[in-house]
């Protein structure tokens, strides 16, 4: 990316779907385009490994780029539990 300015790389890449992976073509490209990749994050699993994932973020560089965290929370799906009485006790809150 030598014969580019860099303020035009930028205006492009930055007019581009944000796209991780393209940070790995140059380190130019790392520096343009990583503010934009982590300035939101998103999880939608409660698991170990999604835990470690942000523990690692939080660790990283890159933390400081993050603008909005959001966790997905599913709420549970219950059954009614079907019986011959009209008793509410038996229904989930």
């Amino acid at each position: 990316m030598d014969s580019l300015p860099l303020e035009i790389l930028t205006k492009i890449l930055l007019n581009l779907p944000p796209n991780p992976s393209d940070r790995l073509v140059c380190h130019s490209f790392n520096d343009i385009l990583t503010p934009g990749c982590f300035r939101r994050v998103r999880t939608g699993e409660f698991t170990k490994d999604a835990f470690d994932r942000l523990v690692n973020l939080s660790q990283s560089g890159v933390s400081r780029y993050v603008k909005d965290y959001e966790y997905l929370v599913h709420p549970p799906v219950y059954r009614r539990t079907y019986h011959t009485h009209t008793c509410y006790c038996c229904w989930p809150a």
